[in-house]
């Protein structure tokens, strides 16, 4: 819900004035009739929740039985304040503060300095803040980043934290432990973020709860990521351009059993590259794991893992041409899937494959994926018989790939033979 502030500072400072009042006859923008019908107090209650922030503030001019009503009402829908808009958050914290579950805070690079002591009373205003976005908001991090730290209570009911491209805010990933509660954390393109992951896995109260971790874009997180491999509800996992570190082959079957998608860094081995053809098989399996028990449709970034330009077993092709063709070595891994069945073979992108390694038997006899899955399984093979590493599981070593470069002709070269002839 977008919060609707023109006009809302009025607003809010006459509900904070003399009780006794009753609503005009009509109001120009919003207009609130009273008919005769007297509402309970729950069935009113229930209703108002619904509204928009600036219908709701209105609403609390109605009478002064309608405020008292109001002021009991639990507000879950978002609070949204983009822009200068931010600014009105003082004031609605003085009147709305303790029913507001959810802020959202977008202030954007255009938006003017807000007064540090009004921002910094107005978080501590919201004490059953449940929710908190802050997006690009480079003037609040004076208040939030000593509340992240513990310097008073304000954030204790916190179980969503959201925070990206906040340039300024200086803060520790240990400081979590001061949001208890804390389910979902989100702080993507924050480069003053310290910490290891292990100040979540280890030391934060609520750590088997976790169910979002995104800490991608934060240069100086660190740590191993097989230090989440027990938050059993770890559904997504942000780690890229951090200095986080690993190794996929060392992932077991029981490991992140609710992830649903993960973003690796680099730096862990087996997310983009593997330095020898024989760790490929160990870590297509970890890979997969996650990819069988998705709903996603692109669970994993990066995408592809493919033998790294420095390994001792890479080679380039030996053939004379400016341009590449499916006679290059297949040194990029793949994933295969046939039904239900899943797979991966080594592939140069271009038609060049090499067989499937698969990871799971085919369907049985007789079931009801049976012929679906042979009919796809041929059509694997003829694309597989076309290319010239057919006979090859694995890429060919530098001597079996020029004797394969020698043996078969290329197709532009046979194309060409049969117009000569």
């Amino acid at each position: 819900m977008v919060a609707e502030v023109s006009g809302l500072e009025n607003d809010v400072a006459e509900c904070n004035g003399d009780e006794n009042y009753e609503t005009n006859a009509h109001d120009e923008n919003n207009a609130v009739s009273v008919v005769g019908t007297r509402l309970d107090g729950d069935v009113l209650a229930r209703s108002l929740a619904f509204l928009p922030l600036r219908q709701f503030v209105s609403c609390r001019l109605v009478s002064s039985a309608w405020k008292e009503v109001a002021t009991s009402v639990r507000m879950d829908e978002e609070v949204i304040l983009e822009g200068c808009d931010v600014r009105f958050l003082p004031s609605i914290a003085r009147s709305l503060g303790h029913q507001i579950r959810r802020i959202r805070l977008d202030q954007k690079a255009n938006a003017r300095r807000i007064d540090e002591d009004d921002l910094a009373m107005a978080c501590i205003s919201f004490p059953n803040l449940e929710r908190l976005a802050c997006r690009h908001c480079s003037h609040l991090s004076f208040w939030l980043s000593p509340l992240l730290r513990g310097d008073g209570h304000a954030l204790r009911n916190l179980t969503h934290l959201n925070l990206h491209g906040n340039e300024r805010m200086e803060w520790s990933l240990s400081n979590l432990r001061h949001l208890p509660l804390l389910v979902d954390l989100r702080c993507v393109n924050n480069s003053r973020l310290m910490g290891e992951l292990n100040d979540i896995a280890v030391d934060h109260p609520n750590s088997s709860c976790f169910t979002t971790i995104d800490v991608s874009g934060c240069p100086s997180v660190s740590g191993d990521f097989l230090d989440l491999r027990h938050l059993l509800r770890l559904g997504w996992m942000g780690l890229s351009r951090t200095r986080v570190e690993g190794d996929l082959r060392r992932v077991r079957p029981s490991d992140f059993p609710a992830l649903q998608m993960t973003g690796l860094n680099e730096l862990i081995y087996g997310a983009s590259e593997i330095d020898y053809v024989r760790d490929a098989g160990a870590v297509m399996r970890a890979r997969h794991q996650w990819i069988r028990r998705s709903r996603e449709d692109c669970p994993i970034y990066p995408f592809r893992v493919g033998l790294s330009r420095e390994s001792p077993e890479y080679h380039e092709r030996v053939e004379q041409r400016l341009y590449r063709s499916e006679r290059d070595p297949p040194f990029d891994i793949e994933s295969v899937q046939v039904g239900n069945r899943l797979g991966w073979r080594w592939s140069n992108c271009l038609g060049g494959f090499c067989k499937v390694h698969w990871l799971g038997p085919a369907p049985d006899h007789g079931s009801a994926e049976y012929e679906s899955y042979w009919k796809e399984l041929a059509g694997l093979h003829r694309e597989e018989e076309s290319s010239m590493f057919s006979d090859f599981f694995n890429p060919p070593t530098p001597s079996e790939y020029e004797q394969l470069c020698l043996l078969s002709v290329p197709k532009d070269v046979e194309g060409s033979r049969r117009q000569l002839a």
